[in-house]
């Protein structure tokens, strides 16, 4: 994969890109997709997983060099799933489509890098049947994704779709209440929610009384802020509660 890089109206090539463990029929460079200083490449012919289970390798540049930080692998992946062959990138999300998945139905893998390390949060796939070769095609911006489906009949044959997802994250709208200890409560997360499938999404709470029971309390459909019990209740309706559950503690 090569790097092109623009002064005024002039593109000039600072880099070629090569994997580390390269070997023959990889087809390492069949998509690519770049974000400031991130390059994502793909190898849908790689066989760490299997024959043609396909990879993807994340590079980043410091100034003008480029340094390969990671190769990122389906965690499902098996023989003749072309993985890499639609690659997108925004910030620290990475959208990766396997076309070739269980046959032809095919399947999306969002990748978030948090603290330095590429994690696979969620597979994407379509809700109205398989062999639709869904993750031919894959773009990623904000909080949407778009995955194509090439073989999708919904008019005539072959006649294609794309499916767009929302990627729902969590944030903080307000500022905590002071409790009676005089510790301000944190809640924070792991993982991006999503509609589609297990995502490993985790809430976490943090700076709050030890051996007590409380519930975590979320909006499915955007922020919003209104009084409560002396606080700020910091989501919008429909709404969402965990179970109960201790802070444990001593």
């Amino acid at each position: 994969a090569y790097v092109f890089v623009r002064s005024g109206t002039a593109w000039t090539q600072e880099a070629k890109l090569l994997p580390g463990d390269g070997g023959a029929e990889q087809y390492f460079g069949y998509a690519v997709a770049v974000s400031r200083d991130r390059a994502l490449v793909g190898a849908p012919q790689d066989d760490d997983l299997g024959f043609r289970s396909g990879s993807v390798y994340v590079f980043e540049r410091a100034g003008q060099v480029w340094t390969e930080a990671a190769k990122l692998l389906a965690d499902d992946g098996t023989p003749d799933d072309y993985f890499g062959q639609a690659v997108s990138t925004r910030g620290a999300v990475a959208l990766v489509g396997a076309r070739l998945y269980f046959g032809s139905d095919g399947a999306a893998y969002l990748y978030e890098r948090r603290g330095g390390v590429w994690d696979q949060v969620d597979r994407l796939y379509p809700q109205d049947g398989g062999n639709t070769g869904f993750g031919s095609g894959v773009a990623v911006s904000g909080e949407l994704a778009v995955v194509g489906a090439w073989l999708a009949s919904p008019f005539t044959a072959f006649s294609g779709a794309a499916y767009a997802y929302r990627l729902r994250r969590a944030e903080t709208y307000c500022t905590p209440k002071v409790n009676s200890l005089g510790c301000t409560p944190f809640v924070g997360f792991t993982g991006i929610p999503t509609a589609v499938a297990s995502s490993g999404f985790e809430g976490l709470a943090s700076n709050v009384r030890n051996q007590k029971v409380g519930i975590v309390v979320y909006g499915v459909d955007g922020p919003a802020a209104a009084p409560f019990a002396g606080g700020t209740l910091c989501v919008g309706a429909p709404v969402r509660r965990s179970t109960l559950a201790s802070s444990g503690g001593s």
